[in-house]
Order: C-alpha cells, then sequence, then structure tokens
C-alpha cells in the first residue's frame, strides 16, 4: 500500500518548524538527541504546540534513509524524504542542519527567521515563543 502524498497545508499549525537534514550529515546526527528534547519540550508547552508543528526534511535522502534516520536516532516528530533535493534548491542549497520557522498563514509560504541549531535548547524555546508572540499578536 503506498503512502498519500500531503502538502504542507494539510499541517494545521500556523508555523512549521524544520529541520532541514541528511543523514550523511555529522552535525545532524549530533543533534538528533537535542531536537528530541527539543520536541518534548514543545509538546508540554500549550503555547508552542497549540501554534507549531516540528519536522524534518531529509533533502537528498529516500524514504529507507529517513527511516533508518528516524529509527536509530529514535526521531520524535515526523520526517519526510526529500530525494531529489526539491527543498534544498527551494531554499538555495543552504547547508544542513538548518533549521527554519515557516510562517503558513499566506501564499507563498514566508520565512520567520532561521535558528541557530547550535544555540541551546532554552534559548531556542525562547526563540521560537519569540517568533509566535510576533505573529499571534497580529492577528
Amino acid at each position: 500500500m503506498g503512502r498519500k502524498a500531503f502538502s504542507l497545508s494539510d499541517i494545521r499549525p500556523k508555523v512549521l518548524w524544520i529541520e532541514v537534514f541528511s543523514i550523511y550529515c555529522a552535525v545532524c546526527q549530533k543533534q538528533a538527541t537535542k531536537f528530541n528534547q527539543l520536541y518534548e519540550l514543545v509538546q508540554e508547552d500549550d503555547f508552542i504546540s497549540g501554534n507549531m508543528k516540528m519536522i524534518g526534511i531529509g533533502t537528498g535522502n529516500n524514504n529507507k534513509e529517513v527511516a533508518h534516520f528516524r529509527k536509530y536516532y529514535d526521531v520524535m516528530f515526523p520526517l519526510i524524504a526529500d530525494p531529489d533535493f526539491k527543498v534544498h534548491e527551494a531554499l538555495k542549497k543552504a547547508r544542513t542542519p538548518l533549521i527554519i520557522l515557516l510562517d503558513k498563514r499566506s501564499r507563498p509560504y514566508k520565512i520567520l527567521t532561521i535558528l541557530d541549531p547550535a544555540r541551546p535548547i532554552e534559548t531556542l524555546i525562547e526563540d521560537i515563543r519569540t517568533e509566535l508572540h510576533k505573529i499571534t499578536l497580529v492577528y
């Protein structure tokens, strides 16, 4: 049975936290545990979890490679394969890992901010909260 295709518009929250990663990126591998911890903190925070969804996109990675990464690093948020580098191309061939907050309220979607994956989890949570407050105050 094949998987049903979906688009970003199928995801409800206004903002997407997107980690663009590659299973062959050593930094991405190292960050996996940290981002799992971040995911747990996001799920515990009603404001953030009500306004934001976390996903990962494996650029240049096929479904099998992404499934291996998910299992090996016990990734708790959804991961999507990008075997043809379409996301990578759309993001001007940015290096991995890349963390963006994407505003889904308008078309085309806009990048709210690019987060530094090297920052401590507590700082990332505050960065996310700040960006979410900006957009919730506007609407």
